[in-house]
């Protein structure tokens, strides 16, 4: 009581209601409890929360104006503990964005690097002066109490036999510039980088401890070691199980010229979802991608409208792009692995005993769209716009660290991966802006890989079923 009289009243002096109200700190306890409600109960004995207006950070330029600007607004955090020793934790975040006015000798149309979901496009905000904390006090975020997940909410649930943890992060868009990117990391990099002030420390002097010191501290450290074996020897400790949920709503990968600042492709990815299980017995793992597209944009009207998504779901599919079933030192359901078709595919190999990692990638209906000097640009600006750039020869791996980072241990278990996918399918279009095209189909891509033990090799058997072509009117040019 008497700590929250005291944040009020500095909060009175600190933040007037004329100003942006601050940050502000609840706190709600009990003092004591009954030994009857205490034991077992799942009754809260603290609670407290915590709620942040906005976060402004800012590197400035040698002219004094920031240059490289990142905020985040509207967070409120909540904690609960409860009598059984259980806590619950939930954060909410509103909104968020990087704001790169570092200049960069070319023509910048958007200066947003990267944000959340936004009160109005990102678009209007570079037309208008990029005034997003404006926008959001004239919508409310900065009142006191506003709660937005905006940008991600993230529980957690602590339990004395688990951990359980709910990520969700709702969207983000980064809009990149190969030159602007380059000229920023310089620039951050030359801020951070620690400048030679011409003072030199020297060590401080050992100090000499005193033989009762000494003693004192070995009483400390066995203390403290018999106090950790006690702790192990509880029956469960160190047995805490992990459960992790975590979804990611969309993520928008707009790749602009360095010439003009234009898009020239846009790659996108909707829907991921992560579902995580670990214990003592091993790891389970299940995740998904609804869709990932690479595209050119939509004003393009130099590209037919049916050749713009380059790469992704196949018209008509709903199913999921990519999803992967993972298991590590535990046993996956019974029909995974291994099937009829498995044993048909890998015959007479029957080596697969002994395995303690699974994987399964199931792959939807994929389509490709080749066209012969878009795919050159593509690869060209993923190479030397995105890969280049942000290569740094500074920290690459030496010879001798390269060689320990990629040593295999001396005892790895044999591991197996399955992959099956549906129909896979190219399009060679007649000429950009013509809907004429032919297309190359697949019906069924069956892959199994048996990594052997200790590093030693593997075996790949690969099935491709069914290739046939088609023309633009669904014409069989070619058949199996």
């Amino acid at each position: 009581k008497e700590l929250a009289e005291e944040w009020s009243e500095l909060k009175a002096e600190e933040f007037p209601e004329t100003q942006s109200p601050g940050p502000s700190l609840q706190i709600q306890g009990v003092a004591a409890l009954s030994p009857r409600a205490f034991l077992g109960s799942h009754e809260p004995n603290l609670k407290a929360s915590f709620s942040l207006g906005s976060l402004h950070a800012a590197l400035d330029g040698d002219d004094g104006k920031p240059a490289l600007e990142a905020s985040l607004v509207a967070v409120t955090a909540e904690l609960t503990t409860f009598a059984d020793s259980s806590s619950q934790g939930d954060v909410k975040m509103g909104y968020f964005w990087v704001l790169d006015s570092v200049p960069s000798g070319t023509p910048r149309v958007q200066r947003l690097l990267v944000h959340s979901e936004l009160p109005r496009p990102a678009e209007s905000y570079a037309q208008t002066g990029y005034n997003i904390l404006g926008s959001l006090e004239d919508a409310g975020a900065l009142r006191l109490g506003f709660s937005s997940a905006s940008l991600a909410r993230i529980t957690v649930n602590v339990t004395p036999e688990e951990v359980e943890i709910d990520a969700k992060l709702e969207s983000l868009e980064v809009h990149y510039n190969p030159e602007a990117v380059k000229a920023t990391m310089a620039f951050a990099l030359g801020m951070l980088k620690p400048k030679d002030s011409g003072i030199v420390v020297s060590a401080p002097e050992p100090v000499k401890r005193a033989a009762s010191d000494v003693s004192s501290q070995a009483s400390f450290s066995s203390q403290d070691r018999a106090i950790r074996a006690l702790k192990a020897s509880r029956p469960g400790a160190g047995q805490q199980k992990l459960r992790l949920s975590a979804s990611f709503g969309s993520l928008r990968f707009n790749m602009n010229s360095a010439l003009d600042d234009e898009p020239l492709f846009l790659l996108g990815l909707v829907r991921m979802k992560l579902k995580l299980a670990q214990d003592g017995n091993g790891l389970k793992m299940d995740a998904s991608l609804d869709d990932l597209s690479v595209s050119t944009p939509a004003a393009n009207d130099r590209v037919h409208d049916s050749y713009k998504i380059i790469l992704g779901l196949a018209p008509g599919v709903t199913s999921s792009l990519v999803s992967i079933a993972y298991f590590k030192s535990t046993p996956p359901p019974p029909g995974l692995f291994f099937t009829e078709a498995d044993a048909e595919l890998t015959a007479p190999y029957t080596g697969f005993e002994g395995c303690d990692t699974f994987a399964h990638v199931t792959l939807s209906k994929i389509r490709f769209v080749h066209l012969q000097a878009q795919l050159l640009m593509l690869v060209q600006y993923v190479q030397e716009g995105i890969l280049d750039v942000l290569a740094d020869p500074s920290s690459a791996l030496g010879a001798d660290q390269l060689g320990e980072v990629s040593a295999i241990p001396e005892e790895t278990p044999p591991a197996l991966f399955k992959v099956s996918a549906s129909v896979f399918e190219i399009l060679l279009p007649e000429h950009p802006s013509n809907p004429s095209h032919i297309s190359l189909q697949t019906s069924e891509l069956h892959v199994v890989h048996h990594n052997l033990a200790n590093g030693t090799g593997g075996r790949s058997f690969v099935e491709l079923r069914d290739l046939v072509i088609v023309d633009d009117a669904k014409k069989l040019m070619c058949e199996p």
